[in-house]
C-alpha cells in the first residue's frame, strides 16, 4: 500500500508562486489546475532529462502553463516520502527560454535536499489547499 501524497512547498517556491501570479494574474487558474494535475497524476508532467544528479533522476517533471508555448512549472515527485514539491516556475516564455541558462536544477535539488534532510520549517504543507481547487 502506497502512502498517502502531500503537496508541500518550500519558502523559495512560495516568493516564485507570488512573482509569477503578480506578473501573469490571468494564468493564476491555470497555475492552480496544473498543481492539482500533479498531485492527482505525479507522473502526468513531462520527465525531464539529462538530469545530472543521481538522486533526481525520474523524480523531475515539468507541466505547461498557458499552453505550449508559454510557461513551464517544474516539480518534485519524491515516492519514498510521497509529496509533491513544485521546485520553479518558468519567468520567461518557451520561445525565450533556455533549460541550461535557468536555475530550474538548483530550486530541485534544494527542494529535494532540505526534504531529505528534514528541514521541515521551510516547508508548507498546501494539500488540503490543493484538494480544494
Amino acid at each position: 500500500m502506497t502512502a498517502p501524497r502531500r503537496f508541500i512547498v518550500h519558502e523559495s517556491f512560495l516568493r516564485q508562486h507570488k512573482e509569477f501570479v503578480d506578473n501573469h494574474p490571468e494564468l493564476e487558474a491555470e497555475l492552480l489546475s496544473q498543481y492539482r494535475k500533479a498531485f492527482d497524476d505525479p507522473s502526468a508532467g513531462k520527465p525531464m532529462k539529462r538530469i545530472p544528479l543521481e538522486e533526481l533522476q525520474g523524480k523531475v517533471f515539468r507541466l505547461r502553463i498557458g499552453g505550449r508555448q508559454r510557461y513551464r512549472l517544474v516539480y518534485v515527485y519524491s515516492k519514498e516520502h510521497g509529496v509533491i514539491l513544485p521546485a520553479w516556475i518558468s519567468p520567461v516564455a518557451r520561445r525565450d527560454l533556455n533549460y541550461d541558462r535557468e536555475p530550474w536544477l538548483e530550486y530541485a535539488q534544494e527542494c529535494s535536499r532540505d526534504l531529505a534532510e528534514g528541514n521541515t520549517q521551510k516547508f508548507k504543507n498546501l494539500t488540503s489547499w490543493v484538494l480544494s481547487l
